[in-house]
């Protein structure tokens, strides 16, 4: 068996009730594939190269960019807080994708709509290693928070940090979700819609 340099250690899921550990280590000397061994085990595989890329590059290949676990389509409530001002929407039933007041239910609002569907289209570009300084309650642009029938499914905050003045940086936006736990960056000509676009939503409030 050959002698294994620890490149990356991973915990797999759980396989009949135990947990398996596994240690990668260096290339064969074709270049294509690499040794794996089983924790506790003296055997050890050539597995394909390409297989473990996720594994040895996690921040790149193994990134998270959905903001939410939750089925969108099971979402029937939103309420949108901009500011010291907030709204309620609700799903028009039969209609995935129509959005309508809460007065108003059956009534299809195309401004919520549309920006409905621009917030459903927000992803994490990156991770931040660590809070921007600046990123204080003021900060926050926009929070949605979403309902089932019964109870609250999750959260998406969007924040703006402006650039520092006189620097040719641009404004960055960065979001928070259940799900991310943490903050990441976002398409800024994205989510720069979403924001320019909220008080037009927000005060479609009667």
């Amino acid at each position: 068996m050959p002698d294994l340099i620890p490149l990356a250690q991973a915990h797999c899921l759980p396989l009949k009730g135990s947990e398996h550990k596994l240690t990668v280590g260096g290339l064969t000397p074709g270049g294509g594939v690499r040794y794996v061994r089983l924790a506790g085990s003296n055997e050890a595989y050539a597995v394909p190269g390409d297989a473990l890329r996720g594994l040895l590059q996690p921040d790149t290949r193994l990134l998270e960019t959905n903001l939410h676990q939750f089925d969108i389509a099971d979402v029937r409530r939103v309420k949108v807080t901009y500011g010291d001002k907030s709204r309620e929407l609700v799903r028009i039933e039969g209609k995935p994708n129509a959005w309508a007041s809460t007065d108003k239910p059956q009534e299809q609002d195309e401004t919520a709509v549309n920006w409905m569907s621009k917030v459903d289209r927000l992803r994490v570009s990156e991770y931040l290693a660590e809070q921007p300084p600046s990123l204080g309650p003021g900060a926050l642009a926009v929070k949605i928070e979403y309902f089932d029938n019964k109870r609250s499914l999750g959260f998406t905050e969007l924040f703006k940090v402006l650039a520092d003045p006189g620097a040719e940086g641009k404004d960055k936006f960065i979001v928070r979700t259940e799900t991310t736990r943490w903050y990441g960056e976002v398409l800024s000509s994205r989510a720069e819609q979403i924001v320019n676009d909220v008080g037009s939503v927000v005060s479609g409030a009667k």
